[in-house]
């Protein structure tokens, strides 16, 4: 087949058919993200055990989704670039920023701004393509970010930005 028509990554390989394809350019993620990824990608080459990382209770994939998630681990973490210093201003909203909002009926959430590839919804963190924080990119503690929403516009006003990872 023309080369013309067969997609490669970066390192020359090709992806599997139904592998998920990885967007151009550099893809951000903070170095806990990095690390988890990492220590899934060992034990997944070590095919060690039968559980997942980190002591969850998730069996790991059959043989040959192992190896296609491995594939696409190691495609993945060759991607990515680790953001582990703050930004220059650190007072304002950037990419792994822990910011605690409120809303308009006074309710607050923290929310950590990270790569598409570790979110945790659970744990607060969110993409920081997401419409949550985009609103807030950029922003200091007191600004107020709208977030569009199709039942209509909400208002999120920053009351803290803190870089520290368990804030």
């Amino acid at each position: 087949m023309s080369k013309a028509f067969v997609r490669e990554d970066a390192e020359g390989v090709e992806p599997a058919a139904d592998e998920p394809a990885l967007p151009p350019g550099p893809r951000l993620i903070t170095p806990e993200g990095y690390a988890r990824l990492a220590a899934e990608l060992a034990v997944l080459e070590a095919g060690a055990g039968d559980r997942a990382p980190g002591g969850a209770s998730a069996a790991l994939p059959r043989a040959g989704d192992r190896e296609r998630r491995v594939h696409w681990l190691r495609r993945l973490l060759a991607k990515l670039s680790v953001v582990d210093a703050p930004p220059d201003d650190p007072e304002r909203v950037f990419f792994g920023a822990c910011v605690t909002v409120e809303d308009e009926t006074g309710a607050r959430t923290t929310y950590r701004l990270v790569g598409p590839d570790e979110v945790d919804a659970a744990a607060g963190w969110i993409s920081v393509e997401s419409p949550v924080a985009r609103a807030l990119l950029g922003r200091r503690a007191g600004d107020v970010g709208i977030v569009r929403r199709p039942r209509g516009d909400a208002e999120l006003r920053i009351t803290r930005v803190s870089y520290a990872a368990d804030a």
